[in-house]
């Protein structure tokens, strides 16, 4: 079985493709984050699909120092984690991150008030002669349709009818990715309301023993003590998952409808986010 630095030197040398080379670095990374930091498998995801815009630069920019690549990429890899992981470990320990800045609030209000849902959208076609200076049509066309394909779930019908025809796409296949976004969206908004009841009830519960706890006779009070604690870390755990649910499709779910690598998806958005920044910038 060839280990990554034989795929490494084979990509280098043009003898396989880079969807190859990144199917097999996946493979690396998830065995290497779940081994180290024993995160589950939703956590490692989050990890590599913040990772993946430096595998590139990585790849190409590597020289031997000494070190292998697969060393290299695992190394760097961790030191990326560590920031996930540290936020991980304060959270088992009942603090929860409302900001980038690394403040901590705890206010009942804050915490329970569910973020709204509603999406605004506007139906301006957008201005594309700006950002085709800087690639070709083409690429630039698929990705907005990559960006296109990840937002159908919150666009109307007259949405969708507009950005085709910006895009060119045949209705049929507009109607085809809609019906299967309605089913996705029905499926997160039931998902939400199912998170929704349990957060509501591991409040309620940790509020209940909380008022028994200052009742309570002394013998008793600190295993009321260990119960509430209990409701209130899985009551902040699904706020947490509530404020990490989307409706829009992820990349995953876009690659799978095109039937193209997730890692197409992944490049293509992260250079179009670069494209949009950089435009910005100078106007």
């Amino acid at each position: 079985m060839k280990s990554l630095n034989h795929y490494h030197q084979d990509y280098l040398a043009g003898k396989i493709s880079w969807d190859r080379f990144v199917a097999e670095a996946l493979k690396f990374m998830r065995k290497a984050l779940s081994r180290r930091n024993r995160l589950g498998r939703e956590e490692v995801e989050d990890i590599i699909a913040d990772f993946y815009p430096r595998l590139m630069p990585m790849t190409t920019g590597y020289q031997d120092q000494g070190s292998s690549f697969e060393a290299y990429l695992a190394t760097t890899l961790y030191h990326s984690s560590r920031e996930y992981v540290r936020r991980r470990i304060e959270h088992r320990k009942n603090l929860i991150y409302l900001s980038d800045e690394g403040d901590l609030w705890l206010a009942r209000e804050e915490l329970v008030g569910e973020p709204d849902i509603t999406f605004h959208y506007g139906t301006h076609e957008p201005d594309l002669l700006p950002l085709q200076e800087r690639g070709t049509a083409e690429s630039l066309n698929r990705q907005f349709l990559f960006l296109f394909c990840k937002n159908v779930p919150l666009l109307s019908c007259q949405d969708c009818e507009t950005f085709a025809a910006i895009l060119d796409l045949p209705l049929s296949w507009i109607t085809a990715i809609r019906e299967y976004c309605q089913r996705h969206r029905t499926d997160r908004v039931q998902r939400r309301t199912i998170l929704r009841e349990r957060r509501d009830r591991h409040y309620s519960a940790m509020m209940r023993y909380q008022r028994d706890l200052q009742e309570a006779d002394p013998s008793i009070r600190e295993r009321l003590k260990d119960r509430s604690d209990h409701h209130r870390r899985l009551w902040l755990l699904y706020i947490q998952r509530l404020k990490r649910q989307n409706l829009h499709l992820s990349n995953r779910e876009v690659a799978i409808l095109l039937g193209i690598p997730k890692g197409t998806v992944d490049s293509s958005l992260h250079t179009l986010g670069k494209r949009l920044a950089s435009s910005l910038a100078t106007q």
